[in-house]
């Protein structure tokens, strides 16, 4: 086929469900052999993954409680939370490319297990912190993606990675549920062990049934010559003085997992890093709220472990069912900025709505909305992300996704929890709204 013939049968982007700054090729025909086989182990196993992350979320407020953590202690927690999953988003997701979906998600899982057992066995608020170290590599979620968006073509993506947040949100369900019934009958202890031990399952589970490497290789790719850069640090206080760190010298491969040319290429694709940047305010304008959500619900609404758990699984329903019936037919119909935009001005409806809330009522009523516009915005920016660049690096724009999440969770608890405490709660629901009131009003240049 000829460039000219290549460039043909590439997707408008003028076209409904396609992405902002699409650049890539036409997509194979035919999905892999065993496909079906595959997407059900990742939605079984992303489902039980969100269940225990849900489960450790909903004990995590009584454990903190129990330490005498307070706002800003708490804030400075998921700030902590943030910064040591935003420092291993993009090298993991550079790290799928290389080295694969499985070795990946087993990673993460492993992980992911320890998180939850030193949870179970905090007794202080060092320990506490301490247990932020393992989300370095817990980025389980991008993983999955990045294997949905490898085995998936153009058309049928969005739908894909739609599917693949409503088991998320399946598992969300059956997490805040069961983790609060689990934390009020016996102890957040308990809770966390649960956890651990679905962890565990997980990781067993995609060890034998995800294959070593998704991405579909052409037939003419030939193997590229291992080329290898030198780095070296010298940290000496003088020149005259050595010590230990004028030894530290390391060689990385070029194109592999710390490679920084090959994260700067991907931000330079067209449409990228726009996109990015209009995550990152969407992200803001939610994180705003959620980040310390437990605390507003516990502390401000009085709500007890089974009413908090029993709010999460509504809130997961009524994003399921949004995803399918709403999200999913929009995709095929109109185009991603619009749904983008759309899904702004849902979270600056729910921002004035919560700003105004004074009782639990009234809080369901307002995060609906914001229940919508969040999953609109996050399945529609991550399909058009995956359609903008080449397959083999879907896991490292999977990664930066995660890196813009997490870079909100690094501004938006300390930030919350200082807003709270002095502006009191209707001031997050105004930021939020003004926040999406910026995006709508310069849609234009974001998109």
């Amino acid at each position: 086929m000829s460039a000219n013939q290549r460039r043909a049968a590439r997707p408008s982007a003028d076209r409904p469900g396609t992405g902002v700054g699409e650049n890539r090729g036409p997509p194979p025909k035919k999905a892999p052999g065993g496909t079906g086989r595959l997407l059900l182990v990742v939605h079984l196993n992303n489902m039980l993954h969100n269940l225990a992350m849900m489960m450790n979320q909903t004990a995590l407020p009584f454990l903190t409680k129990s330490l005498g953590v307070g706002n800003r202690i708490f804030g400075a927690f998921t700030t902590t939370t943030a910064i040591a999953q935003l420092i291993g988003s993009p090298l993991f997701g550079r790290f799928g490319d290389v080295y694969g979906g499985r070795l990946s998600l087993t990673v993460s899982f492993l992980a992911m297990t320890t998180v939850s057992l030193m949870l179970a066995a905090c007794g202080s608020i060092p320990v506490l912190f301490l247990t932020r170290l393992p989300l370095l590599f817990i980025h389980i979620v991008p993983s999955f993606q990045m294997v949905v968006s490898d085995v998936t073509d153009d058309e049928s993506r969005a739908g894909a990675l739609g599917l693949l947040g409503l088991s998320m949100i399946s598992g969300i369900v059956l997490g805040a549920l069961s983790g609060g019934m689990v934390t009020e009958k016996y102890s957040p202890s308990t809770s966390f062990l649960v956890a651990a031990l679905l962890s565990v399952l997980s990781t067993v589970a995609v060890w034998f049934s995800i294959p070593t490497q998704t991405k579909q290789k052409k037939k003419d790719d030939k193997p590229k010559p291992s080329k290898w850069i030198f780095a070296y640090y010298n940290c000496g206080i003088s020149r005259n003085v050595p010590n230990f760190c004028s030894l530290a010298f390391f060689l990385f491969p070029e194109g592999g997992v710390f490679d920084v040319k090959e994260l700067q290429r991907l931000l330079r694709v067209p449409g990228v890093a726009k996109l990015l940047g209009t995550k990152f305010l969407l992200l803001m304008s939610c994180m705003i709220i959620q980040s310390i959500l437990p605390v507003i619900l516990t502390d401000i609404f009085q709500m007890g472990a089974q009413d908090t758990g029993i709010f999460f699984m509504a809130s997961g329903i009524m994003g399921a069912v949004f995803q399918v019936a709403v999200v999913g037919p929009l995709s095929t119909r109109f185009k991603d900025k619009s749904l983008i935009l759309l899904a702004s001005f849902l979270i600056a409806v729910a921002g004035l709505l919560m700003a105004g809330a004074t009782t639990v009522r009234h809080m369901y009523f307002g995060f609906a909305p914001h229940v919508f516009g969040n999953v609109m915005f996050d399945v529609v920016i991550n399909s058009a992300l995956s359609k903008a660049v080449p397959q083999e690096d879907t896991g490292a724009v999977m990664g930066f996704t995660g890196t813009v999440y997490h870079l909100s969770m690094v501004m938006s608890p300390l930030l919350s929890a200082i807003m709270l405490e002095n502006l009191g709660f209707s001031s997050l629901g105004l930021t939020s709204s003004a926040i999406n009131g910026l995006i709508l009003l310069s849609g234009s240049m974001l998109l």
